[in-house]
């Protein structure tokens, strides 16, 4: 299974290690640490999946600029996708290719988005623009795209509740060890919603573009759920109450007071 914390791990290990360490992947997971290290010294090479690293190494301080995260963006990408008449810019967001497969699915869905990377090196960096309106339409995703958006596919799941069609997430089995088994709340949560969904052994098969009915939900203590639900709840009609969003906390601390700036914005 590609992971870019357990490729994170051995890598940082291997700068300690004596000799040559060689670690694969079966496709290419997010790769920030191995874009990030050599901005502090760190040689390694690549061969197509293998990443081959001789120690110990070591490491110098250098200055760097963090970008935006882009999981973060994601719930206010989807949230602009769905909501006719809205503009979004998000300016020094992470644009990473290997953990920005949601904005290519979108696309496909037929969402107005561009994306300008303005800073390629050591993470690439730029803006993107998100119009909304446009009529948003079911879509596939699965096997080698799935890492590159693994922590996007709650809000993915939102996206397609309100896409036309049925849209299949495949390949995703371990979203039901994360912080929830996502793939049976999020399930779960847009039932409540008024989305048909089935729920598979590794993934979700969603039928999208019917009205959204308010509801209150479960987040079972993940952030990731909590947030999509919130992104859903702007878009449903009528109440909607999410339970336990103190989980939010964790990678997100100023998406409450976010959201409850949207009203002086026009919505």
């Amino acid at each position: 299974m590609a992971s870019a914390q357990v490729k994170s791990c051995v890598l940082l290990a291997a700068l300690q290690a004596q000799g040559k360490t060689d670690f694969s992947e079966p496709s290419l997971s997010r790769d920030h640490t191995e874009r990030i290290l050599p901005a502090f010294g760190a040689t390694f090479r690549r061969e197509k999946n293998h990443l081959i690293l001789h120690g110990p190494q070591r490491l110098e301080g250098t200055d760097l600029e963090v970008p935006g995260d882009f999981s973060s963006g994601a719930f206010w990408i989807v949230l602009a996708a769905g909501l006719p008449g809205s503009r979004l810019t998000l300016r020094r967001l992470g644009l990473n290719p290997t953990r920005t497969a949601l904005l290519s699915a979108l696309l496909r869905m037929g969402a107005g988005i561009v994306e300008k990377v303005e800073q390629p090196l050591p993470e690439p960096m730029g803006t993107v623009y998100v119009e909304g309106g446009r009529e948003l339409r079911a879509t596939s995703v699965g096997g080698r795209e799935i890492p590159s958006l693994i922590d996007e596919i709650p809000i993915l799941a939102a996206a397609a509740a309100l896409a036309k069609g049925i849209t299949e997430i495949k390949d995703a089995e371990e979203l039901r060890h994360k912080e929830s088994d996502r793939l049976a709340v999020m399930a779960k949560n847009l039932r409540l919603f008024g989305v048909p969904v089935e729920e598979r052994p590794d993934g979700l098969a969603i039928e999208g573009g019917r009205p959204l009915v308010g509801a209150e939900v479960e987040s079972h203590g993940d952030h990731r759920i909590a947030m999509s639900c919130a992104i859903l709840g702007l878009l449903a009609k009528g109440r909607t109450v999410v339970k336990d969003t103190d989980c939010i906390e964790t990678s997100y601390p100023g998406f409450a007071k976010q959201i409850a700036l949207l009203p002086e914005m026009g919505r």
